[in-house]
């Protein structure tokens, strides 16, 4: 079975499997990295070359119809559980791309998808 790589996978040392995918979502939270105020221009560029090194590895996996609506059983489940989806919506929109493609979602964060174990095949490298 293919890998959904998480964020938190795509910014450790050996980001890259064989059979990996991973969500556009992902390159956003990248991109987000790149630009955070405070960071040296050693490190800006550090994480730009990943980012790019990254982009071009991978066709990411778009929001689209499907994922959206598996967003939806993913935000139940993690209401379902007594957790607020409002600060993980990132992580739940990765999960639900992972649920609407039938992937594996590979994280270093196993908690930040509590609740969700019976939609998705949460396993940690």
């Amino acid at each position: 079975m293919t890998d959904l790589l998480d964020t938190s996978v795509l910014i450790g040392d050996d980001p890259v499997r064989n059979a990996s995918a991973v969500s556009v979502i992902s390159l956003v939270e990248l991109a987000s990295g790149i630009n955070r105020p405070g960071l040296s221009p050693a490190e800006t560029r550090v994480r730009r070359a990943r980012w790019t090194a990254i982009e071009s590895m991978f066709a990411p996996i778009p929001v689209d119809r499907p994922v959206l609506l598996a967003y939806l059983q993913v935000d139940q489940a993690v209401r379902s559980v007594g957790r607020d989806p409002r600060p993980r919506r990132t992580d739940l929109l990765i999960a639900a791309t992972a649920l609407a493609h039938d992937l594996r979602l590979l994280t270093r964060n196993p908690a930040d998808f509590l609740g969700l174990e019976h939609l998705v095949e949460v396993v940690t490298p």
